[in-house]
């Protein structure tokens, strides 16, 4: 068995939920500025992603902003398990892939029998 890279802690707590909340929901006023410079052409880009989301360049900043932060915070998250669940996802990771299903085989064969796509058509 491979070296734990990471320590273990007992018992096994996988729990990783994050709810997203307006600030109107959570009874909080939306009263904190937050200033930014960009460059006119970031800028022009947001306005554009905005745009397409029907969202005010506020909103779509904040939900994009609130978006990063909690990958940033679900990346750093702790994941504790016994040492017996490490030996399996241990195994898991290690050990030999499960045999392809047959229709995704033939899908796949079929893709590479009739060849690239031609975008022009």
């Amino acid at each position: 068995m491979a070296p734990a890279l990471f320590s273990i802690s007992y018992p096994v707590y996988i729990e990783l939920q994050y709810k997203v909340m307006d600030l109107t929901e959570a009874g909080m006023k939306r009263d904190i500025g937050v200033s930014m410079r960009l460059r006119e052409d970031d800028l022009e880009v947001i306005d554009r992603g905005a745009a397409l989301n029907g969202l005010s360049r506020t909103e779509f900043m904040r939900r994009a902003a609130l978006q990063e932060a909690q990958l940033a915070v679900l990346n750093e998250s702790l994941i504790r398990m016994s040492p017996d669940g490490f030996d399996h996802f241990v195994e898991a990771i290690e050990g030999a892939p499960a045999p392809m299903p047959d229709k995704a085989r033939e899908r796949i064969a079929r893709s590479f029998a009739n060849g690239p796509k031609d975008a022009s058509r």
